[in-house]
């Protein structure tokens, strides 16, 4: 059997986002888009294929997965580089208050 692409097999989640991520900026380039992933997108090549066309991008994982990323989260949170405040949501007579904290420059 094969695929649209031509392959024989099916390839993994990670080259099909590749190639989805290469054809992003396509049509229509002015649109603002945001890319979310999770730990497996936190690897050096597929952030620089999100920073090249300016996307954005807004990416999880747990800190087992990365401990580099969290010494580096660590260090802002030393620093107080980061934003932090209330959020709530629901109507008013279930009101939740949460608070975020939201680190941008993470190395």
């Amino acid at each position: 059997m094969r695929h649209s692409d031509g392959q024989a097999q099916q390839d993994g989640e990670r080259h099909a986002a590749t190639r989805l991520r290469s054809r992003l900026r396509q049509a229509p380039p002015q649109r603002p888009l945001r890319v979310g992933g999770d730990a497996l997108d936190g690897h050096e090549p597929c952030l620089a294929q999100v920073r090249a066309p300016r996307l954005h991008s807004v990416l999880v994982c747990q800190p087992g997965s990365h401990r580099a990323r969290y010494d580096g989260v660590a260090d802002l949170e030393r620093l107080g580089a980061w934003e932090e405040g209330p959020w709530s949501e629901g109507p008013a007579c279930r009101r939740r208050l949460l608070a975020y904290r939201v680190a941008r420059a993470v190395p």
